[in-house]
């Protein structure tokens, strides 16, 4: 999966939820069923608990709204990100005025709503729609998970590489808003890297490469790719590469394709099956999102989750790639050649060839070897509106 930063708006491109609830001191519990003052309309106020029960002083309380994506970064909400954000006071009260998000439009577009909300503290976390939130007005957190680990790239240790992992708990919700928590960081030389407060979620994780860049952007790929489940409290040690076979190849256009081809413009990757959610059939595309938000939340949604594997390789100058240990099983390889010019956005540039194969690396797990499994010179398929009764178009003249 590719993701993209943007420098000031930031709109990218993909989890589980775990209620787990807090033993509060019966006088806290107490208090807290205390009527609060009625708030007024579309206002939300409400209570932030820690989750030894007391009140979270200097809890910072993040509406994401119906209108955009709310991206934070490493727990910390930006405002320069679509992003803003309230401070609970000493009693961990909070109150979010109407009309609060810094990036509403203007004119007679439909009106921004707060759909989830997010609450970062240096004592935990939480993450909970609005119309949960207004059942009780309290925000109870729940303590952060911690992860740490090693990176391998065949027989390396994946030096200096960098880190990422992003977590989607909510669902896409109409016409275009999404939370966003992502977290980076960088391995030492031995490849080794530790996260020590993230959220207590199932999240996408792996290393990180770079695909292209702007001026105002980044888009990247993970390398591999895998889902981790994190549990509060707890430390998740992952293992990221190091076991499992290579796959290698040569890409070559087709004979009667004259033109230069750019290999940088192109990626390889490799996807473990099956990759698509098992939608229900029949259903509209309209209820797709309340599904699969209700799916991934679920045991099956989780475990489908988490037997995910996907890696991305760049390809060499002369059209080479390699991809390290692939586990077994079943996989879809994909080839991407893109139209990286001015013409086209940098978050979905112009496809002008491709390439889509099966690949079986067999049904045995197996430690790490060394030998690739070579797939030989492989055809690529050019755009069929670079294709003129089989032959390409003049260089430069697709639109």
């Amino acid at each position: 999966m590719t993701w993209m930063k943007v420098t000031l708006a930031l709109v990218t491109c993909v989890m589980c939820i775990f209620v787990i609830g807090a033993v509060v001191p019966f006088a806290l519990a107490q208090q807290s069923k205390s009527p609060a003052p009625p708030p007024a309309a579309d206002e939300l106020t409400g209570v932030v608990y820690a989750p030894d029960g007391t009140p979270a002083v200097s809890a910072k309380v993040i509406p994401c709204f119906s209108s955009h994506w709310t991206v934070i970064q490493d727990g910390q909400p930006t405002r320069d990100l679509n992003s803003t954000y309230f401070v609970a006071d000493n009693k961990g009260r909070f109150v979010i005025p109407p009309d609060s998000d810094p990036h509403k439009a203007k004119g007679p577009a439909p009106k921004s709503v707060i759909n989830e909300l997010v609450v970062c503290h240096e004592l935990g976390f939480a993450y909970l729609t609005a119309d949960e939130f207004r059942k009780s007005g309290r925000i109870d957190l729940r303590h952060w998970a911690a992860t740490d680990g090693r990176l391998q790239i065949g027989s390396s240790a994946g030096a200096n590489e960098t880190i990422s992992l992003k977590f989607e708990p909510g669902p896409f919700s109409a016409p275009g808003g999404h939370v966003l928590l992502s977290y980076s960081g960088a391995t030492n030389a031995k490849g080794q890297f530790a996260f020590p407060q993230l959220p207590p979620l199932v999240g996408e994780m792996g290393r990180q490469i770079i695909l292209r860049e702007s001026e105002n952007s980044t888009t990247f790929s993970l390398s591999p790719a895998i889902f981790v489940r994190l549990e509060e409290g707890k430390t998740a040690t992952i293992q990221l590469g190091g076991t499992g076979r290579p796959v290698a190849g040569r890409l070559a256009a087709p004979n009667w394709y004259k033109q230069s081809i750019d290999w940088s413009e192109g990626s390889v990757r490799v996807t473990r099956k099956p990759f698509e959610p098992p939608h229900p059939a029949g259903a509209l595309v309209s209820d797709d999102d309340e599904w699969y938000y209700k799916w991934k939340q679920s045991k099956e949604g989780q475990e489908f989750l988490l037997r995910q594997w996907s890696s991305t390789s760049l390809i060499a100058a002369d059209g080479s790639f390699r991809i390290e240990d692939v586990p077994a099983g079943e996989y879809e390889l994909q080839v991407f050649m893109e139209d990286l010019s001015h013409n086209h956005s940098p978050a979905t540039p112009k496809r002008i060839a491709g390439l889509k194969r099966d690949l079986n690396m067999g049904e045995k797990p197996v430690g790490q070897v060394s030998q690739a499994m070579d797939l030989g010179p492989l055809e690529l398929n050019i755009a069929t509106d670079l294709q003129v009764n089989g032959e390409a178009k003049a260089a430069g003249t697709h639109p």
